[in-house]
């Protein structure tokens, strides 16, 4: 599976990390991670097995995660690349887009879980999110880096209002 990331910084030796690890909670990011993708694993289990609370649980994590990036464990991806551009060229800065590749059912696929159990993911659905846990490793590699500059052209305008 192929899946992009968008983001500000990159070299070779770079660790891409989980928000949650670069957050001093006041506790060991590196416990509060663990717990925290301990939380999301336990509820995904249990709204699979039919456990209605945790699945009413579960679509509030998956927001919360996606708001509140610094309690998010994953590393976010999108499967698609203009999303991923897209955040590398925020605030009309140059960035970079990494491509990932790694085993489907080694990361959260936001999206996907959302269908599963009917949820609603309507203000970040379009991010069509996949979560590495922890850190970029193990399974997945970034396979591919671009550099990405705004383009200081304007584009064409096709029409204006006088």
């Amino acid at each position: 599976m192929r899946v992009y990331r968008g983001q500000k910084e990159w070299d070779p030796g770079m660790e891409i990390t989980a928000p949650s690890l670069r957050h001093d909670f006041g506790h060991d990011a590196v416990v509060m991670t663990d717990q925290l993708l301990l939380l999301t694993s336990g509820l995904v289990s249990r709204a699979d097995s039919g456990d209605e609370q945790a699945r009413s649980a579960l679509e509030n994590r998956l927001l919360h995660m996606q708001n509140s990036r610094y309690e998010n464990p994953y590393v976010s991806c999108s499967h698609h690349r203009f999303i991923a551009q897209s955040f590398a060229l925020a605030l009309d800065t140059p960035g970079f887009v990494l491509t990932i590749e790694g085993g489907q059912d080694d990361g959260l696929d936001y999206e996907r879980v959302r269908q599963r159990h009917g949820m609603f993911g309507d203000a970040v659905g379009h991010l069509s999110e996949f979560g590495i846990p922890k850190a970029v490793r193990g399974g997945f590699v970034v396979t591919r880096v671009e550099y990405i500059k705004v383009t200081t052209h304007p584009g064409e305008v096709v029409y204006e209002c006088a």
